[in-house]
């Protein structure tokens, strides 16, 4: 038995949703990651800035 969706277009828009998930969950982890860097003293990862392909 299997599970059949009826609604296919449940993600939305990915253009409009992409910036709003890059503002609350990746930017969020980042400045997170950046204390760890200030912590270790030197620079041992870099971000490039979030851009939707």
């Amino acid at each position: 038995m299997g599970i059949i969706l009826n609604n296919t277009g449940g993600l939305g828009d990915v253009e409009k949703a992409a910036p709003v998930f890059a503002y609350n969950e990746i930017e969020p982890l980042q400045e997170r990651m950046k204390e760890l860097i200030d912590w270790l003293g030197g620079e041992v990862i870099r971000f490039k800035p979030y851009a939707v392909p």
